[in-house]
């Protein structure tokens, strides 16, 4: 019988040992190498494993999802399913997007290991709701930001060259009594003109605003700026 060959990648050891002592169970699969950091598991591709278990977090949050560009040039056969702590969503579609296949929680991973390695080795694996929810959640605040700064930069656009240089300075962090000061103005001037551009982008307050912007990034993609 043709066993599915898996290597293991995570930066505890004592991890890498309860998996694979419970693959042990599974006469259909054959754990053929570990690795515990991102270097390593790149060079471990070269038994070209069927699949590999990959943690998500090493030496940093996302060291496991950066380095898996590097082990499917190097092994473009095999199979990643992601290995995290915590479910979460960006780590969940970043992971996906750069070529994973699948993820375990590691609380649930006892019990969803071997099922999971072999609908995966053998094509059968649909992806279940949660992930399937993760997706559109993703999906959906990609498309809501890309509305919101198209809507910013609209109305950055829109503002008078005055506007916007109060505007940046506050986004900088001034207050209103620092560009007063700095512009030669009062600091009425300074609070009628914030009246106004609060009024362009239909805005109650600065602080919505300025957390609009830092949000989107939109300053950061003008030319202006």
């Amino acid at each position: 019988m043709k066993k599915i060959r898996v290597c293991i990648c995570d930066d505890a050891e004592y991890v890498c040992d309860i998996i694979s002592e419970h693959l042990k169970s599974a006469q259909d699969i054959e754990v053929i190498g570990f690795a515990h950091d991102s270097i390593e598991v790149v060079e471990l591709m070269e038994k070209k494993p069927d699949i590999l278990l990959l943690d998500i977090q090493m030496e940093s949050d996302m060291a496991g999802i950066d380095c898996i560009p590097k082990i499917l040039e190097k092994s473009p056969d095999t199979k990643i399913i992601m290995l995290t702590s915590f479910d979460n969503e960006d780590y969940v579609y970043s992971a996906m997007i750069n070529g994973a296949v699948d993820y375990i929680i590691k609380d649930d991973m006892v019990e969803r290991i071997v099922p999971k390695i072999r609908s995966i080795y053998n094509n059968e694996a649909d992806l279940d709701n949660e992930t399937v929810n993760k997706f559109v959640n993703k999906a959906r605040e990609i498309a809501n930001k890309h509305v919101s700064s198209l809507y910013l930069v609209n109305t950055l656009i829109k503002l008078s060259n005055n506007e916007y240089e109060i505007l940046k300075s506050i986004y900088e962090g001034e207050s209103y009594g620092d560009i007063a000061k700095k512009r030669y103005i009062e600091e009425i001037t300074v609070r009628s003109t914030v009246s106004r551009i609060l009024k362009k982008f239909d805005m109650k307050n600065m602080k919505d605003v300025i957390n609009a912007l830092k949000e989107t990034q939109v300053f950061e993609l003008m030319d202006r700026f």
